[in-house]
């Protein structure tokens, strides 16, 4: 028996006999064991690069940003957990090794452009209907209108290692925002 399936009965109790809320549980108990092997692999990796505030950082703004302006999403938790760990370090790497206020400047352009055009990006798992992507993409322009607020004070302020950060944020989305769009319109021709 897997942890989810133990938590829920452990939830459930004995005596649940409905199993349809026995499956919810046990569902919501693997999503939630999923997001915290992946948080703490990144904190892991955070920790390895020696970069774990830059790590925290790119974790909270990413998560706000991505859950309103979407994406490419990856075809199943295997898969999800591998690509989130790759592009984690690939974003401690790039901050570390790209931090030139020009390329910084880039990447916040590339991503804010994306944003502007594509966001919300909808996935397989997670279609939006007409009033649900109206009110994605007003959060997620304000998350990006606040991203680009503490990226300028930053800026100003010489607080490089929060401006080079949030703009691999920016980069990143930007980047699977046009992939997710790219893969939706492919599976829409297919």
């Amino acid at each position: 028996m897997n942890l989810s399936k133990r938590i829920s009965y452990l939830v459930c109790g004995t005596d649940c006999t409905d199993e349809d809320e026995r499956s919810v549980i046990e569902f919501g108990v693997s999503i939630l064991l999923a997001k915290m092997l992946n948080l703490v692999t990144e904190i892991i990796i955070g920790c390895l690069f020696s970069m774990l505030w830059e790590t925290v950082i790119f974790l909270l703004t990413f998560s706000f940003l991505r859950s309103y302006a979407g994406g490419f999403h990856a075809s199943s938790s295997l898969k999800c957990y591998i690509s989130s760990s790759a592009i984690m370090a690939v974003a401690l790497l790039i901050i570390r090794y790209a931090d030139m206020p020009i390329a910084n400047m880039a990447f916040a352009l590339f991503g804010t452009v994306s944003c502007l055009i594509f966001a919300p990006v909808e996935s397989q798992n997670k279609p939006l209907d007409k009033v649900e992507k109206s009110v994605y993409r007003k959060r997620a322009l304000i998350i990006l209108f606040l991203i680009l607020l503490v990226m300028t004070c930053s800026y100003f302020l010489h607080i490089n290692f929060i401006f080079s950060t949030l703009s691999v944020v920016l980069l990143i989305e930007g980047i699977l925002l046009v992939l997710g769009k790219t893969n939706n319109s492919v599976k829409h021709l297919a």
